[in-house]
């Protein structure tokens, strides 16, 4: 399997983990659990960066100039 395919998945799963952290984080707001709520927000932010960075980089790989 080739870096496009591993990027691509790697965006499919990090964005299944934040739909499952966006379940959890409403969840622990519904039920006055902050402390969880803020601990689940955090990981959810940091996921974010990394489907950016992941992005970026099959995004480089997908139209790269081939000469």
């Amino acid at each position: 399997m080739g870096r496009k395919l591993w990027s691509l998945l790697g965006l499919v799963i990090l964005l299944a983990t934040n739909m499952i952290l966006l379940q959890y984080t409403i969840e622990s707001y519904m039920v006055y659990d902050h402390a969880s709520m803020r601990l689940y927000m955090g990981i959810a932010i940091v996921n974010v960066g990394l489907i950016a960075l992941v992005y970026r980089y099959w995004k480089k790989i997908e139209y790269k100039v081939k000469e």
